[in-house]
């Protein structure tokens, strides 16, 4: 069941979840306009759980299995990222980095799942169980927990359109005020906080052929309320994601309500601009090999760059490098997933351990 139009959003979704982990390359210390950007680009995630809610309705509700449906999913993503948040994991403990290091005790420590006592082994789960090991490796313990709850998502489907709005207002009212969690770290509260985008994918995907009708004008306001937005963000000095612990009180998360307006605005995009573009299908295709191979290589990189004084604690601001970084990260992620997938003669067991 392949669709052009989702296929150009999942690439443009990891190019621009890839570009929101790599600010440190050169667009840190921005201007107004340039943090503006950097709040449209910033939370990228949204936009894959969009496509997750729209792919779950439109390719699995049908002949839907619940066995079936959540070994897959375990096989092909939990499994690849048990072997390499593992991997990453011991890094990190042969090295005494990150949580193993006496040097992080009493440091971004409150709000997260992990403790000052934690053991070694303790730390070794905790990483495993939030994949706060890796940039972006957080979601896939989320991810499993939305797999995992998916019997909910077709009572959803089944449920009259008055229902489903009213079940999205409440938990996107419960998710603006709840914001992210503290370093990610935390699965059950990102589920809180990402289910109600997956339920609007749904719901685009339901009602798509209605959607399609809709006037053009649709796409200037869905992009007005993303750009005011963006600004009013900017203007009150927010930059980024909101977090916090989920109980604590603090404000409206504005991010979460520009998102929801960008999803939207992308797909209508890609509904009314459906083209093919050899590059964004490879980018597509190998979208999971680029999630989970461009924080290794993020690593690296950043070390070069520090080794070369290129990393400056937030005052770097070259755009040149940042998006030639940007580049160079997406096409080696892909080439590795690629050449790995040639070497293994197409087989698609290279999935359990790339993605892909």
């Amino acid at each position: 069941m392949h669709l052009q139009s989702i296929s150009n959003y999942r690439a443009l979704a990891i190019i621009l979840i890839v570009s929101g982990h790599m600010y440190w390359s050169g667009f840190e210390n921005t201007d107004f306009i340039g943090d503006m950007i950097r709040n449209i680009v910033t939370g990228g995630t949204a936009m894959f759980v969009f496509i997750s809610g729209f792919m779950f309705h439109h390719v699995f509700f049908e002949r839907f299995d619940y066995s079936r449906f959540v070994f897959n999913k375990l096989k092909n993503v939990a499994v690849p990222y048990l072997v390499l948040s593992s991997a990453f994991t011991l890094i990190l403990y042969f090295t005494s980095s990150g949580y193993f290091s006496s040097d992080e005790i009493g440091k971004v420590f409150y709000g997260t799942i992990f403790d000052t006592t934690d053991s070694d082994f303790v730390i070794f789960l905790k990483y495993i169980a939030s994949g706060a090991m890796l940039t972006a490796y957080w979601y896939v313990p989320f991810a499993v927990m939305l797999f995992i709850s998916s019997p909910m998502h077709v009572r959803f489907i089944k449920s009259k359109f008055n229902f489903q709005v009213v079940v999205v207002l409440v938990l996107s009212i419960l998710a603006i005020f709840s914001h992210r969690p503290i370093e990610n770290t935390n699965a059950l509260h990102s589920l809180i906080y990402f289910t109600p985008i997956y339920l609007i994918g749904i719901m685009v995907s339901i009602h798509a052929s209605k959607i399609r009708l809709l006037p053009r004008s649709i796409l200037f306001i869905l992009f007005l309320i993303v750009a005011i937005l963006s600004f009013y963000q900017t203007f009150t000095h927010d930059v980024g994601n909101y977090h916090k612990i989920f109980l604590e009180m603090s404000g409206v998360d504005l991010q979460f309500i520009q998102k929801v307006a960008l999803v939207l605005f992308l797909y209508f995009l890609f509904e009314r601009w459906d083209i093919e573009n050899a590059w964004l299908d490879i980018i597509s295709k190998t979208s999971f090999a680029i999630f989970f191979i461009h924080p290794w290589l993020m690593s690296i990189m950043y070390r070069i760059y520090a080794r070369f004084g290129l990393v400056s604690e937030g005052e770097l601001f070259n755009p040149l490098l940042y998006l030639f970084s940007v580049s160079v990260i997406i096409f080696f992620s892909v080439a590795i997933g690629r050449v790995f997938k040639y070497f293994a003669k197409g087989s698609k067991k290279t999935r359990y351990i790339i993605g892909y």
